[in-house]
C-alpha cells in the first residue's frame, strides 16, 4: 500500500505537533509541579520563558528542517511506509529527531532533576510546536499535490 503526497504530510504533521505537545505538557508538568501548583513564582515564570524563548530558537532551525522535509516529501512519489520511515523524511533529519527525542528523554538517566528536565522539555515543545505548523501549511494551502 503506498501513501499519497497528502497522507504523507498528514503524517508527518501529526507526528510533528504531538511530539511538541508531549514535550511541552511534559516541561510545564515538571517545572510547574502542575497538579498541585506549588511553584508559580517569578522566578519559575522567568526561567520557563528563558526555557521557552531557547525552544522559539531551536524552533526556528526545526523549523527549516521541516521547510526542506515538506519540499521532499512533495517532489517524492510511491513512498512506501511499510518499509521505513527514513524514505519519507530522509536521513539527516531523522537523525536530527533521534538525537531531540533522545535528550527529551535520556536526562533523568543523566542525572537531571525533574524541574530541569521540565526547562529542557518546555524548550524542545516550544520547538516542535513553532515548527509543526510548516507541515500543516504545506498540507492545506499547497493546491497541486502530485498524485500517487
Amino acid at each position: 500500500m503506498m501513501l499519497t503526497t497528502k497522507q504523507n504530510l498528514q503524517l508527518i504533521a501529526v507526528f510533528w505537533t504531538l511530539l511538541g505537545v508531549i514535550f511541552f505538557a511534559l516541561g510545564l508538568t515538571y517545572w510547574f509541579h502542575l497538579p498541585y501548583l506549588i511553584y508559580l513564582d517569578e522566578w519559575h515564570f522567568l526561567w520557563a520563558f528563558v526555557s521557552i524563548g531557547i525552544g522559539l530558537i531551536t524552533g526556528w532551525i526545526l523549523d527549516l528542517v521541516a521547510q526542506t522535509v515538506s519540499e521532499q516529501i512533495l517532489v517524492k512519489k510511491d513512498i512506501n511506509p511499510q518499509i521505513n520511515f527514513r524514505q519519507i523524511i530522509g536521513v539527516k533529519p531523522l537523525i536530527l529527531l533521534i538525537v531531540l527525542i533522545g535528550l527529551g528523554t535520556m536526562l533523568p538517566l543523566i542525572g537531571f532533576t525533574l524541574p530541569l528536565q521540565g526547562l529542557v522539555d518546555l524548550a524542545l515543545g516550544t520547538a516542535f510546536l513553532w515548527s509543526c505548523y510548516r507541515y500543516w501549511f504545506f498540507l492545506f494551502y499547497e493546491i497541486n499535490f502530485p498524485e500517487s
